[in-house]
């Protein structure tokens, strides 16, 4: 499952050539864009394996995340990543690239990275295909255990804390 914006850095095209390499699988990848956003030569991967919903309300993504059986989240640069906590709220795998500001919120190494290249995204959705239910639930289960860093107790004390250094 990919969930978000159709945008530049967004590396739909690459998850779309990557997907379709897999052979013989039982998967499908559903992104929330439009096929009217993708280039003309991303187009060229849909099928039968793909769907594209479009925006989907807030029920609907919910409904989705509990659904998948990951998030990816191929990227060149992000901000925060809002939908990484969504994902690890239901106890998701996260795959996504290999970026600090990624790492640094999820805070684990129980995650799966990858290169923004078409032989590592592969490789890295191969290897999740071949990994165990249970390590799969592992995958997921440390993601939530990583939502506790970000209770807003915790979050308005560090905020404190930083305030009172500067003043």
């Amino acid at each position: 499952l990919y969930i978000g914006r159709y945008e530049k850095n967004k590396r739909i095209g690459l998850l779309l050539e990557a997907f379709s390499q897999l052979q013989n699988i039982n998967y499908k990848l559903v992104l929330t864009i439009e096929k009217e956003e993708l280039a003309n030569h991303e187009r060229k991967y849909l099928n039968d394996n793909v769907l594209l919903l479009g925006n989907v309300s807030e029920s609907k993504k919910n409904k989705l995340l509990n659904e998948c059986q990951a998030l990816i989240l191929p990227t060149d640069f992000e901000a925060f990543g809002i939908v990484l906590l969504e994902a690890s709220k239901f106890r998701k795998p996260i795959l996504c690239s290999n970026l600090a500001v990624i790492k640094e919120v999820l805070m684990t190494n129980e995650n799966i990275y990858f290169e923004n290249n078409i032989n590592s995204l592969v490789k890295v959705l191969s290897n999740f295909i071949d990994l165990s239910s249970n390590k799969k639930n592992k995958l997921g289960f440390d993601n939530y255990k990583n939502l506790n860093r970000f209770q807003f107790s915790k979050v308005s004390n560090m905020y404190k804390l930083l305030f009172n250094e500067i003043t």
